[in-house]
């Protein structure tokens, strides 16, 4: 007995591959195509003869092999950079200052913010006024402050609650942004 399993040859099977056919959700990858064909034959009476008239319309649709298919293809669903901050946004702000000529950029960012606290912009002045309002108020952001240079914005908002007086504050901007399209108005000669 001991002769006839010595005598079995035991097949190594340790370096062979073993494989095995890829299954596919929707349809394999090759040849998947889908054809529509449609035509029309109108019969044209001639005397001894028969002539069909013929029209054809071929179309082929390549059939999805992957199930992203099936999302639309030009929303693109990750997201690929952060949402701006308030810091952002005003260093956006000082750049745009300052290669418009309006001198330092940052002086007149800090003189607008100290304009807008020592004189709030009245609430039925508009939609604009409201979008300038929420950008330069630095207290009204949930934004954590990036670096210690950005809590010079929140300075220049208290001093110009308590101080008013933007304009010494930041001599180094000539030209006040908030004027740019507003103006300040003496209202004490209008009360009885």
């Amino acid at each position: 007995m001991s002769n006839d399993i010595s005598n079995l040859k035991i097949r190594d099977t340790s370096r062979e591959f073993l494989s095995r056919q890829k299954r596919w959700l929707v349809w394999k990858e090759g040849v998947n195509w889908v054809s529509v064909i449609f035509g029309i034959g109108i019969p044209v009476e001639v005397q001894y003869q028969s002539i069909t008239l013929g029209m054809v319309l071929k179309a082929y649709y390549q059939l999805p092999n992957n199930s992203s298919y099936y999302t639309n293809p030009t929303i693109d669903y990750e997201r690929k950079k952060r949402s701006p901050t308030r810091w952002m946004i005003y260093e956006m702000i000082e750049k745009y200052l300052e290669k418009n000529k309006y001198g330092d950029g940052k002086a007149c960012l800090l003189k607008a913010i100290c304009e807008l606290a020592a004189v709030p912009l009245e609430e039925r002045s508009g939609l604009l006024a409201e979008i300038v309002h929420s950008i330069l108020t630095p207290s009204s952001t949930d934004d954590a402050i990036e670096e210690n240079d950005n809590n010079i914005y929140h300075a220049a908002e208290k001093l110009g609650k308590t101080e008013r007086n933007c304009d010494q504050l930041f001599p180094e901007c000539a030209t006040g942004l908030i004027q740019q399209f507003s103006r300040f108005m003496d209202v004490s000669k209008y009360m009885y």
